[in-house]
């Protein structure tokens, strides 16, 4: 498939979908789609598969039902983790910084970037010397 197709295979929308049930941004969906698959699609297009998003008439019936599917699948599998789980906190916060900087907010960005760190246990500043 040539890099800037316009043709998604089936594979790629169960892949789009998927992602837009579990609340991932487009953003971040389309690097998934350009990591994992090499082909690049535009935020219109990620957003063309949620039918959260008015108007959806075209998305075939097919693809809600997926997708529906996966956000109950999502939703079941999330509603015990809570803010007490530390990846679910990381996940959380590096949706927050993809927003921010999409955003154009980059000192935002910055900020929960540095807080995600902190929380993984990096140190911040100078080290001490003995």
């Amino acid at each position: 498939m040539s890099k800037h197709s316009n043709k998604l295979t089936d594979a790629h929308r169960i892949y789009v979908i998927k992602r837009l049930a579990a609340r991932d941004g487009a953003m971040a969906i389309m690097r998934g789609l350009k990591d994992e698959f090499g082909i690049t699609l535009s935020q219109h297009a990620v957003d063309h598969y949620n039918p959260e998003r008015a108007p959806h008439a075209a998305l075939a019936q097919r693809w809600k039902d997926l997708f529906w599917k996966e956000r109950e699948t999502y939703i079941a599998r999330t509603a015990h983790v809570g803010v007490t789980d530390k990846p679910a906190r990381i996940r959380q916060r590096e949706a927050m910084m993809h927003r921010e900087w999409a955003a154009g907010r980059h000192a935002q960005a910055n900020a929960i970037l540095d807080s995600i760190a902190k929380e993984l246990g990096a140190s911040f500043g100078r080290k001490r010397r003995r």
